[in-house]
This record gives structure tokens, C-alpha cells and sequence, in this order.
């Protein structure tokens, strides 16, 4: 599914809070929704642009590259959520 950015920024416009960043992953990185499910902070590295996705659909770990408008999303959603040490 296309999506131009027109109608990418109407639909997430019209999105929750909580469900824009998830969007985004899968809109700009093309992750699918148990792919975007299994990540964790560790896998998400905003310094190099990438997304190490660990569980994929063929098992194997990948690289994803992330556009600037991801690597924002995910710098703001990463400092909102505070880190648990335990």
C-alpha cells in the first residue's frame, strides 16, 4: 500500500498519541506490526540511523535504515519513556 505524503500526514494527524510512532516505524521504516511489537530500546540505535530488527519474518536478523523524520520520532518517543534498571 502507497500512501502519499499528503494522505501519511492526514492519517497520522488523525491518529491517537500512542499509535503515531509505531505509524511511523512501519510507514517510513516498512517494519510489519509484530516486527515493530518485538522491539526494544537496545535495537533502535539513533546515532547510526538504524533499526536492528531481531525477530523477523525469516528468522535472521536485519538492518533497517531510518529517514530523518523516524530517527526524530524515536529520539522524542525514547526520552518520554523513562529506563527501567533492574
Amino acid at each position: 500500500l502507497y500512501l502519499s505524503p499528503e494522505d501519511q500526514g492526514r492519517l497520522l494527524a488523525a491518529m491517537p498519541d500512542w499509535l503515531r510512532t509505531p505509524s511511523l516505524v512501519a510507514l517510513d521504516a516498512g517494519l510489519r506490526a509484530g516486527e515493530i511489537g518485538s522491539l526494544m530500546r537496545r535495537d533502535v540505535d539513533v546515532r547510526r540511523g538504524v533499526i536492528v530488527v531481531r525477530q523477523s519474518k525469516n528468522h535472521q536478523p536485519r538492518e533497517v535504515g531510518m529517514t530523518s523524520r523516524l530517527k526524530k520520532a524515536l529520539t522524542r518517543h525514547m526520552k518520554a519513556i523513562p529506563v527501567t534498571l533492574t
